[in-house]
């Protein structure tokens, strides 16, 4: 969405996510996404996608004739820092079912291997050992 000038110019983009409808950063988005489905490396390393968005995102704007519509680097670190926690605790309930390991899911959505009804897995908590020192590190836990 965009609010434009007395000349038909754009001066502000507004993205809305359908998904979730709220008021929100952009990276509350992107902390959900990276710690739900990427590597461990990538999680420890959220500089990485972050880069990679803001790229993408200014590269698109620019396309679309708005690149000065592009926020500062540093304003989308700064909101990834602060609104960390959200994409924390959704993130970490939803990589459980993502990468759950040896389950069959039928058509409405039951585990039908009834043999290995835990969702923290050995490779799961193994994660966890990793990613929970840093996020208490940052301060997000």
């Amino acid at each position: 969405m965009y609010t434009y000038s007395h000349n038909a110019e754009p001066t502000h983009a507004k993205f809305v996510d359908y998904q979730m409808s709220t008021w929100t950063s952009p990276a509350v988005d992107l902390s959900y996404f990276i710690i739900a489905n990427a590597s461990v490396e990538i999680v420890l390393k959220p500089e990485i996608m972050l880069e990679e968005y803001f790229k993408t995102l200014c590269e698109t704007l620019a396309t679309l004739g708005h690149d000065h519509l592009c926020p500062p680097k540093e304003y989308l670190y700064d909101q990834y820092d602060k609104r960390c926690k959200f994409g924390i605790i959704v993130g970490l309930v939803v990589r459980c079912f993502t990468f759950k390991q040896n389950s069959k899911v039928d058509s409405s959505g039951a585990d039908s291997n009834k043999k290995n009804l835990s969702y923290f897995t050995d490779s799961y908590k193994k994660d966890m050992k990793k990613m929970l020192p840093y996020f208490v590190q940052r301060g997000w836990l």
